[in-house]
């Protein structure tokens, strides 16, 4: 479980985190404000294990500035609640008793009962996470070409700001649909965890 913990970290935040660093990176060689070496860098065990530390600790901090600033734009309010009146809808021969906001509790549950869905349910997280990430650092990437557009123009450019604008609401709109996904797991999860086989399957009596 720890290694998996492992992996989704760097899928939620060391993945974006890099794309952020090179798209900061992108903008100072531009800029001209330090030499940045872009060509035959030297590697290294010590600087490889810095850059993923500053990569996450950079994905990490970008995370909660995505999904108050730009994910808003995508994202419904309440989407769990909406998840789960589609899920009613869809089921309507199950009886729920819980509400949207009570998902955290049943994500509880389904950790402590089983480990193997829970873990799955979490990839759709971490994900969903890593691509709103990667939205923000693409947007970022679009306002750094544009604002060096003004400065001088080049047909490359515009196309790199278009390009990287759309691949950036692409991703923040795929980003949704993993959400709807997580939450749509973990109702699904708890409502199996409920169901009798024998109450599912009658054999027919001759």
């Amino acid at each position: 479980m720890s290694i998996r913990v492992c992996i989704y970290d760097f899928y939620a935040y060391v993945i974006p985190g890099s794309l952020l660093i090179t798209v900061a990176g992108y903008g100072i060689h531009l800029a001209h404000i330090m030499p940045i070496c872009m060509y035959n860098p030297h590697f290294s065990f010590v600087a490889v294990a810095a850059f993923l530390v500053l990569a996450y600790v950079s994905g990490f901090i970008m995370d909660p500035i995505t999904y108050k600033f730009w994910i808003p734009f995508f994202r419904a309010k309440k989407l769990s609640e909406l998840v789960l009146n589609q899920f009613k809808t869809n089921h309507k021969n199950f009886q729920v008793n819980f509400k949207a906001s009570d998902w955290p509790v049943l994500q509880a549950f389904i950790a402590r009962q089983h480990q193997e869905m829970h873990s799955e349910i979490q990839r759709f997280n971490a994900l969903q996470i890593m691509l709103r990430n990667i939205s923000f650092a693409l947007l970022i990437l679009a306002l750094v070409q544009a604002i060096f557009l003004l400065t001088a123009f080049s047909f490359l450019k515009v196309m790199l700001v278009i390009g990287s604008f759309i691949l950036s609401m692409i991703t923040a709109k795929q980003s949704v649909t993993l959400s709807k996904w997580f939450y749509s797991a973990i109702y699904e999860a708890v409502v199996a965890h409920s169901l009798d086989v024998k109450t599912l399957v009658k054999k027919d009596k001759k």
